[in-house]
């Protein structure tokens, strides 16, 4: 079509097109667009015919599912999906006669559309089909339209091939059966430690209730990895099927232990499960982990603010370790200051605020900036008076801007003998005529009496 017509005429032909009511041999003609070179073209025709009812032009996509043009190739599966039910059954019709690479397209396209119709056809595909991609193709598909009839024959292939163990596993896992859910349970025990952890997996979205009691059973053989999988399926299944957990001091202990160690995708679920909890063992973990995850962080803001005391004893021990997420931290504690009537000696002894400080004051010591400054304004906003016998380190702050907010505090309180003192000593050996001047009108407001 491009080769007789221009793009203006083109797009014009696209614009008034009822692509609904092609017939087979307009749908041919029109369907060659979908190897134009021009990026206009392609967007116009793929809004035309996503959402399309008309099989005929179904079946003239399939055609390009084998082009050797890889793009080509790509669009006419993307739009084969989009179209959804409408493909079914020109993607049925040309199965049976493609060769391995056509038959494992249209396979896993028939997967992704989801419809169950289509169970048989892949259930021959299975049984005739030699090829191991297009094995695994139907595999997947008949676990991607969650297929009760092939399970049966999903189990009988289990030992025919070590290549397709890890999709039945997942394709059993999505049929979800009781039938499914049994054959995995009973074939965990004789697997290598991959396949266990590919069933582990699986069994968090099979939502049966012998997987969860399953699953509590094991979770204390498992460590590392395995037990992090198994914590989130726990999970998983507990609020989907509202099962209580049976927690004790070993559950815990993994629990803990996955919200430290685990890949990020297993330490949201480990936070959830910890939640009723607020023990300072809990607490400090919920700690290391805020500032990564939105979601999260609300509830651990949550759990921090309603546990002050805890918290703040946590706190300071987990700043001396200085931590990656030690600013996030920090602006945590903040934001209690935020609240007009909050006062840290309703919750911590003057010994134990004079320690948070002392703790503090270490932190400006930092080499992040923003750091420093945050550990500055909390020190001021837990006890003024008590900051200021810092206030020689924090005037020794390479940051100019620093410097400027710590004269900004200061201006906002009545400053003792001591702190004007030390300012005119700072002034002296200051080099910095901008910041001297700043120090010197601090000195000229009122004192304390």
């Amino acid at each position: 079509m491009e080769e007789t017509k221009s793009l203006e005429e083109i797009f014009e032909y696209l614009d008034n097109v009822d692509v609904d009511s092609l017939t087979q041999e307009e749908a041919d003609e029109f369907c060659k667009l979908i190897e134009s070179e021009d990026k206009g073209v392609i967007n116009e025709f793929t809004m035309k015919v996503s959402f399309t009812t008309n099989e005929n032009i179904a079946r003239s996509i399939v055609n390009y599912v084998t082009s050797d043009n890889p793009a080509v190739r790509n669009l006419s599966g993307e739009l084969l999906i989009s179209m959804g039910q409408t493909s079914v059954n020109p993607l049925l019709e040309a199965l049976p006669d493609g060769d391995k690479h056509k038959k494992k397209f249209i396979i896993d396209v028939l997967g992704l559309i989801g419809d169950v119709k289509v169970e048989d056809a892949i259930l021959e595909a299975l049984e005739k089909e030699k090829d191991e991609n297009v094995v695994l193709a139907c595999i997947e598909a008949l676990g991607n339209i969650k297929s009760e009839k092939s399970v049966e024959r999903l189990i009988s292939f289990y030992s025919v091939n070590e290549l397709f163990i890890p999709s039945i596993i997942e394709a059993l896992g999505k049929i979800a059966s009781d039938k499914a859910l049994d054959f995995i349970m009973s074939a965990y025990e004789n697997e290598d430690p991959l396949i266990k952890f590919s069933i582990v997996e699986s069994l968090g979205s099979i939502g049966n209730e012998k997987s969860f009691y399953f699953l509590v059973g094991e979770l204390p053989k498992l460590e590392g990895p395995i037990a992090w999988a198994a914590i989130d399926s726990l999970f998983k299944l507990s609020q989907k099927l509202e099962l209580e957990i049976p927690f004790d001091e070993m559950f815990k202990r993994k629990v803990l232990n996955t919200i430290y160690e685990a890949d990020e995708q297993y330490k949201k679920s480990a936070v959830y499960l910890l939640l009723p909890y607020n023990d300072k063992e809990t607490i400090k973990a919920f700690l290391s982990v805020f500032g990564r995850d939105g979601e999260l962080d609300e509830l651990i803001k949550d759990k921090f603010f309603n546990n002050i005391k805890a918290s703040a004893e946590v706190f300071e021990e987990f700043i001396e370790s200085e931590p990656e997420n030690l600013q996030d931290l920090l602006g945590v504690f903040e934001e209690l200051y935020e609240y007009p009537d909050f006062n840290l000696e309703d919750y911590l002894s003057k010994l134990e605020i004079q320690s948070l400080i002392n703790t503090l004051a270490d932190v400006l010591d930092s080499p992040n900036e923003e750091v420093r400054k945050s550990a500055m304004n909390l020190m001021f906003k837990i006890d003024f008076n008590s900051a200021t016998l810092f206030l020689d380190k924090m005037l020794e702050d390479e940051n100019l801007w620093n410097k400027l907010f710590l004269f900004d505090i200061l201006e906002q309180n009545q400053l003792t003998e001591e702190v004007r003192e030390t300012l005119k000593k700072f002034i002296e050996e200051s080099d910095d005529e901008m910041i001297k001047e700043r120090a010197q009108d601090l000195i000229g407001q009122k004192s304390v009496n």
